[in-house]
């Protein structure tokens, strides 16, 4: 194989994969994990929480009630897979109007069930829940590396009940994976 006018003026050709060589010294195209995402919006006052639902690899996120009428609000997530996902949880970060809260790395399982985020983390003072304060616009953002499907997720919730702007209760969640 002869490669000729490579050098680091040679502009690069877009979405195309590169080359690299294998432990016997072949040349081959590399495996570049893609990055997906998903993004959904959504009314708080919609008529069912399946309107929230977001599907992204072998996790499902959703924000399960239909009102903002409490401080403490929580995402739902669930394993698409019909069995435990298994991984670690990096880092919550929770934000809202009012406070912040950081909640540690630790070992996280998803099951086939939705179950509110942090079911389970322990050590945490209410160890069945990971709260988002609606009422004063709350946010969280997380990383989850799935050891199940050697997946990393990144995601990004936002809940709001719209104060005085004439919005109503308003939300997303936004989700992406790299394999």
């Amino acid at each position: 194989m002869k490669f000729t006018n490579i050098n680091n003026t040679t502009p690069t050709t877009q979405n195309a994969a590169a080359l690299g060589v294998d432990a016997s010294g072949n040349v081959v195209i590399q495996n570049i994990a893609p990055l997906t995402t998903t993004f959904k919006s959504f009314s708080i006052n919609a008529s069912v929480a399946a309107n929230s639902t977001v599907t992204l690899g072998s996790l499902e996120f959703r924000y399960p009630t239909t009102t903002c009428t409490d401080t403490n609000t929580y995402l739902e997530v669930r394993s698409t897979t019909g069995v435990n996902n298994t991984g670690i949880l990096h880092a919550i970060s929770r934000s809202s109007q009012a406070s912040t809260g950081l909640i540690n790395t630790t070992p996280m399982t998803f099951t086939p069930t939705f179950a509110n985020l942090g079911a389970g983390i322990p050590g945490t003072p209410n160890a069945a829940l990971v709260p988002v304060n609606c009422v004063q616009d709350g946010a969280a953002q997380f990383t989850f590396f799935s050891y199940t499907d050697r997946t990393y997720y990144r995601v990004s919730f936002h809940i709001a009940d719209g104060d005085s702007l004439g919005f109503g209760a308003l939300g997303y969640i936004f989700a992406e994976l790299q394999r």
